[in-house]
């Protein structure tokens, strides 16, 4: 019953798990999906606006039905006033990318106004993926890239040091490995 409850240390796991977690800590994707159909009828252009920050990156398609050609104008248009896509007539069905280089209102516009005749049924299918640094926010990159190497090093440094003692059972060797680490010149 003792070896179940029982866990060893594995200096292995310890140089895989740390930096994991550090990875895990440091980053984090925020993800927002979703699909809107809209009936654009002739004449009339509609637009959609998302909220974005900056770095933020969607990906998309929109698929249209209706109408001889099955098409419409699509554009982006960013918080500035700036265009930053423009694909044009699409038929049928188009993919679509573009990344926030500013936070605020990205408006997406669909228009039918060419057609006198024809209502278009557009499907917007889109994900919205924002990446954040959640420490990189609180400490500063170049703080957090230190802390990330300090943390490698010791991780990597008692993992080996773990190895050694295990091996060779001597206990002196952690400090003389420590030192040879903090002081390489001591060779």
């Amino acid at each position: 019953m003792d070896k179940l409850l029982s866990c060893r240390w594995s200096p292995r796991i310890s140089l895989i798990a740390l930096p994991t977690l550090l990875l895990l800590i440091a980053g984090a994707a925020a993800h927002a999906q979703g699909v809107e159909t809209l009936l654009i009828p002739p004449g009339v252009e509609k637009v959609i606006a998302m909220a974005l920050e900056n770095g933020d990156r969607v990906k998309g398609s929109i698929s249209i039905s209706g109408g001889p050609d099955n098409d419409i104008n699509f554009w982006v248009i960013d918080p500035a006033g700036e265009t930053i896509l423009n694909l044009g007539r699409v038929g049928h069905y188009k993919d679509f990318e573009f990344q926030a280089t500013q936070s605020g209102d990205y408006v997406l516009h669909f228009d039918n106004s060419f057609s006198i005749s024809h209502s278009k049924a557009v499907t917007l299918t889109y994900h919205a993926e924002r990446y954040q640094r959640v420490w990189a926010l609180i400490l500063g990159s170049e703080t957090l890239l230190l802390i990330i190497g300090v943390a490698l090093v010791v991780t990597v440094v008692i993992g080996l040091a773990a190895v050694t003692i295990r091996r060779t059972r001597k206990a002196l060797l952690l400090p003389r490995l420590l030192a040879l680490v903090i002081f390489p010149q001591a060779r």
